[in-house]
């Protein structure tokens, strides 16, 4: 354990190391990749830096949403955790444009999987749309804060 903070130390993030430890009274050799931690505020500040678009269209869906910001929280009770992206616009030829769903409200989940932010949601629905399926579940907060589900169709 003493040699274990100097390897590191010493050692380029990125770069693999051999380091050897004793387990079940046997020595075994592993090979590590030191990585930055992840706590460190020079991690946050950069991560900061690569923050998600403020505003993203979603072509299939046929709308712009972005996240859930400190007005929207304050407006509803029920997004103080701040988990959703708001729908900013829907497009007149949206396969949600026919549907009871409107601007301003939030999609809380896809496929009835939580979705806490634009990125989130993105990934999200790719996933669906890797599965080839036709339509989509969207669980969507209305003004009233009435949660409904939503099934789309795909463009």
């Amino acid at each position: 354990m003493r040699k274990l903070p100097k390897i590191v130390a010493d050692t380029p993030i990125g770069q693999s190391v051999e380091v050897k430890v004793w387990r079940n009274k046997k020595i075994l050799t592993k090979n590590i990749t030191v990585t930055r931690l992840e706590e460190t505020s020079e991690y946050k500040k950069e991560n900061n830096k690569q923050a998600i678009p403020s505003i993203v269209t979603i072509k299939e869906l046929g709308i712009k949403i972005r996240n859930i910001n400190n007005q929207d929280a304050e407006q509803r009770s029920n997004l103080k955790d701040k988990k959703g992206v708001y729908i900013l616009e829907i497009s007149g030829d949206s396969p949600l444009a026919l549907l009871p769903v409107k601007e301003g409200e939030i999609i809380i989940a896809v496929a009835n999987i939580s979705v806490s932010n634009v990125k989130n949601f993105e990934d999200q629905f790719k996933k669906e749309l890797k599965k080839n399926t036709k339509s989509i579940l969207l669980t969507i907060l209305d003004s009233n804060n009435q949660s409904k589900f939503i099934g789309v169709k795909i463009k």
